[in-house]
């Protein structure tokens, strides 16, 4: 379920997908901020088709540092990190596992859904 930041109801479904989030400060608002039952859990960077994402994940890394500190106290992580970092461009999807201690992005051929 994607919902606008204005009106968030974490209870509406065990996934959530937020818009335009505003992240802490000098983090910038990412595209989507990703909650399963009621904690945040990765981010994504969206583009518009056609756009080379291996340009873009410092972008996608840098909000997924930068959760604000009311958010970061429920989020699931790892060191820090989230487990799930994507950028997008409609026709080309990247993701990057946070949970690798050598994280990298790796091109998805099928995004991910819940069995």
């Amino acid at each position: 379920m994607v919902q606008d930041r204005k009106n968030i109801n974490l209870f509406a479904g065990l996934g959530v997908a937020v818009r335009e989030m505003i992240m802490a400060k000098g983090h910038g608002r990412v595209d989507y901020l990703l909650y399963v039952d009621k904690r945040v859990v990765g981010v994504i960077e969206a583009k518009p088709v056609g756009t080379t994402l291996s340009g873009v994940e410092w972008q996608s890394a840098m909000y997924a540092e930068g959760l604000p500190p009311e958010v970061r106290l429920k989020a699931l992580t790892v060191d820090g990190r989230l487990p799930f970092v994507f950028e997008a461009s409609g026709t080309e999807t990247h993701f990057t596992n946070g949970y690798d201690p050598q994280s990298r992005a790796r091109q998805l051929f099928n995004v991910p859904k819940r069995s």
